[in-house]
């Protein structure tokens, strides 16, 4: 049997992105083009403690608690295209959860359009899977300090403004950009390391051959508390 025969050809109608230096991809391409080197140091107060007292000394090698450096890939300036009004979901509740919720809705939103796909009425027959890396989030890290000091070292407890939905930073993301659109069909994240993403369209891809659903919204994200991976990698060496 020839290969054609065993697999459908399946179109890829649209495509949409968040990445440092990167907030589409026409500026994906335009860095890749250019050579771009999009590794920074961190936008203020993003890491939510002192970079003095998070980085190692000069010559002295990490220790447990300690980065070797703070630079990396940072997304920026997201913020000025982020318009929770666009889509189908309780904007109150967008509002609550970490910003790399929001990326995984806009660069969805950016791919239905670059289709031409309106979604105002729901997509039917439509489902999400994303590669999760499923590290803990800023806003996770937030909460989960609040409720430390609250239970474990009560002298120091204080109140959070973090939504509890945070803690669902791993499978929560793919439910959520379903919601945003409408789309009826089974929404989950999955984790496989470093072949997330790819696996992710794997698993689109059989569910479009085996005609289960009409369109996938397929990709991966990982967001990261930044301070939690640069640290615990460094320890790790």
């Amino acid at each position: 049997m020839t290969l054609s025969r065993q697999f459908e050809p399946i179109a890829i109608v649209g495509q949409g992105c968040v990445l440092p230096g990167c907030l589409s991809p026409d500026q994906l391409w335009d860095t890749v083009k250019t050579k771009s080197i999009e590794i920074t140091e961190p936008p203020e107060g993003l890491w939510r403690l002192p970079l003095k007292d998070a980085i190692s000394s000069e010559g002295k090698d990490p220790d447990w608690n300690t980065a070797a450096c703070s630079a990396g890939g940072y997304v920026r300036d997201f913020s000025s295209l982020w318009n929770p009004d666009r889509y189908l979901s309780d904007v109150g509740k967008l509002n609550e959860v970490d910003p790399f919720f929001h990326w995984c809705i806009h660069a969805a939103g950016d791919a239905l359009s670059s289709a031409g796909i309106d979604w105002s009425n729901g997509l039917k027959n439509t489902g999400v899977v994303l590669g999760n890396l499923s590290y803990s989030s800023s806003y996770y890290s937030e909460l989960a300090e609040s409720v430390y000091l609250s239970r474990m070292l009560r002298e120091h407890a204080g109140p959070t403004d973090v939504s509890s939905l945070n803690r669902f930073m791993s499978g929560l993301p793919a439910s959520m950009t379903a919601q945003a659109f409408g789309a009826d069909s089974e929404a989950y994240s999955i984790d496989a390391a470093c072949a997330s993403a790819l696996y992710a369209v794997k698993i689109a891809c059989d569910r479009l051959q085996r005609n289960e659903v009409d369109l996938m919204l397929a990709g991966g994200v990982n967001g990261a508390d930044q301070a939690f991976l640069h640290i615990g990698f460094s320890s790790l060496q």
